[in-house]
């Protein structure tokens, strides 16, 4: 696999052989594993190194830019379909069922959203520090 120009941030599979990556290099690549080939790769418009990012499906993922926002993508397109703002850069992403969007963020509030009405759904001020993801960053805070 060809890799990011630095430290690679996370990675996450999917069915089908798709391995998904970011990295403080401000991109997202996409690999069909089975042959280390690159599909895709995206370069964000808003120059933020990549905190995070999950497949939704086969065909959409949704990613965590450090500037605050959650953007949602075609697995064709290089830019975002549809953005949500928020009021603090998520550490972490968990799709759900329902088109909802679970983010744990750097105030330490753990958010859910409404991917298709671009809605915050709830909010809960779970943590005085950063709430992070258990499945990357195993004995952090959150």
């Amino acid at each position: 696999l060809s890799y990011h120009n630095q430290m690679e941030q996370f990675y996450h599979w999917i069915l089908n052989s798709m391995l998904l990556t970011g990295s403080y290099d401000l991109k997202l690549r996409i690999y069909n594993a089975e042959n280390d080939y690159c599909i895709s790769f995206t370069n964000f418009d808003n120059k933020d190194p990549i905190l995070d990012a999950k497949f939704l499906s086969d065909n959409q993922y949704v990613a965590s830019p450090k500037n605050s926002t959650i953007k949602l993508y075609d697995i064709t397109k290089s830019i975002p379909i549809s953005k949500v703002k928020t009021n603090s850069f998520g550490y972490s992403l968990s799709p759900t069922y329902n088109n909802l969007i679970v983010s744990g963020h750097h105030n330490g509030s753990i958010i859910s959203w409404d991917i298709r009405t671009k809605a915050q759904v709830n909010e809960i001020k779970a943590h005085t520090q950063p709430c992070r993801s258990e499945e990357r960053r195993v004995g952090k805070e959150c």
